[in-house]
């Protein structure tokens, strides 16, 4: 979980903005609205102090994966798109040193289907079962 805090964090101060967030959806093709920014940032800094703490981090991301809603599966869903040129492209820009064949391989892993893709509902099954698609590299 610390390393994922790592690619919000572009300071390395061990805390996320309110900047360093919307940059960050920004790197991954997904420009989120000030209002996205703020409702994150309001959900997430429990502490009020303006910055989401690496504690913080960790909380926000265990409740998402106890009680992630339909819409928010839908719209990270929607980020990777999930096919190997996209996933290739989001790891890119999360700085992630994938290639578009580990990309395939993560894709084969996920995708029951053998049809190349991930389907929605085997991306949320794959989340809910949190193994996420960094755990399904091979």
């Amino acid at each position: 979980m610390e390393r994922v805090l790592q690619k919000f964090d572009a300071n390395g101060d061990g805390r996320i903005t309110r900047a360093e967030l919307a940059a960050t959806f920004e790197s991954v093709g997904r420009a989120a609205t000030a209002g996205e920014v703020a409702r994150i940032m309001e959900e997430a800094d429990t502490d009020g102090d303006g910055y989401i703490s690496f504690a913080e981090f960790v909380r926000a991301n265990v409740t998402a994966n106890a009680a992630m809603a339909e819409e928010d599966l839908r719209h990270a869903f929607g980020v990777f798109d999930a096919d190997d040129d996209d996933l290739f492209r989001v790891l890119k820009g999360l700085g992630e040193a994938s290639t578009v064949t580990q990309c395939r391989s993560m894709i084969d892993v996920v995708g029951c289907g053998g049809h190349g893709l991930v389907s929605f509902g085997e991306f949320k099954l794959m989340m809910r079962r949190g193994r996420g698609l960094g755990n399904a590299r091979t």
